[in-house]
């Protein structure tokens, strides 16, 4: 908890009388932003352009910070509580066997939480093929019931031909190594699968939908908000009527500094800061405030993304 601020994923407005509170997770998952039209008239909304559409400056639009309570009353804003989960000190008396168990068992009564709340639900994993959504996907087995497993992979014109006539997707050569990684996983786990794919020619059209939705202009984000894009549309499609649970891997990487650099014809791409572990994890986790790329993209096709990860965010800082 965060000064009674619960980890997990929300932000949300309360009003009091004359005063309105607005809330938000300490990792700063879910956006919140607020602002005054030229009226005087206070808005507030997860999506900035909501604001902007609705008579808010750009200038004049802020953000409750993540973990913090505020309490906006006529034009002044107080901050009524919270805490910076980066604050909190390092474990003196770390060991990886206890942390391991805390870990594992959080993750449990996470799991068994969402078996509650969305009982006889469809949930669809997103697998990526790595360890982060691989985990994810053993815990939703082992707790869940109604999982499909979904994996997305860009094909060539000629294998996107071949599948249109049904070839099966092993014995198509441009899937992607994660692609067949997912496929496996989602096989060792008896969990039926569904392939997203497209052809790299449709990422062009869709950028302007990525950077929307996840209001974000950094191009690792945009990269991964492209592809839950697709992932979401065909979702979507696929289970065009029922209320539909997706969860993902995401909060893994910035938690242990699990991102690299890419270099393709000579040019260098999500560059990381040249600085120690400790602040490099800091440097992460406060990113995450300022993208939207998979609640915000998720959410736009009426999809509920969750997060399971969030709720380790006090374990591993």
């Amino acid at each position: 908890a965060c000064n009674g601020l619960p980890l997990g994923q929300y932000a949300f407005a309360v009003t009091r009388e004359n005063q309105l509170f607005l809330a938000r997770d300490p990792l700063g998952c879910n956006k919140m932003f607020f602002g005054y039209d030229t009226t005087g008239r206070l808005v507030v909304a997860n999506r900035l352009r909501q604001l902007w559409r609705n008579g808010v400056p750009l200038s004049e639009i802020m953000s409750c910070p993540p973990g913090r309570i505020l309490e906006i009353s006529a034009a002044s804003v107080h901050d009524a509580g919270g805490k910076d989960i980066l604050a909190q000190p390092v474990d003196p008396d770390f060991s990886h066997a206890a942390f391991s168990r805390r870990v594992g068992a959080t993750l449990d009564e996470t799991f068994r939480s969402l078996a509650m709340q969305f009982a006889g639900v469809r949930f669809v994993v997103c697998l990526s093929g790595g360890l982060d959504s691989s985990v994810i996907a053993s815990f939703a087995a082992r707790h869940l019931t109604g999982v499909t497993a979904i994996s997305f992979t860009y094909l060539d014109e000629a294998d996107l031909q071949l599948l249109a006539v049904g070839t099966p997707m092993d014995q198509l050569a441009t899937a992607s190594d994660d692609f067949r990684s997912a496929t496996n996983v989602a096989g060792a786990l008896k969990m039926p699968f569904l392939a997203s794919v497209r052809s790299r020619f449709a990422v062009a059209d869709s950028i302007r939908a990525s950077v929307a939705l996840c209001q974000d202009w950094r191009d690792f984000n945009v990269h991964c908000a492209t592809v839950n894009l697709f992932l979401a549309q065909d979702i979507r499609a696929l289970f065009p009527d029922e209320t539909v649970v997706v969860l993902t891997g995401d909060l893994m990487n910035e938690y242990v500094c699990d991102y690299t650099e890419e270099t393709v014809d000579g040019d260098r791409f999500y560059r990381i800061p040249r600085i120690p572990p400790d602040r490099l994890r800091r440097h992460f986790v406060r990113g995450l405030d300022a993208g939207d790329r998979e609640i915000g993209v998720f959410e736009a096709y009426g999809l509920i993304p969750c997060q399971p990860f969030a709720t380790l965010a006090a374990h591993y800082l």
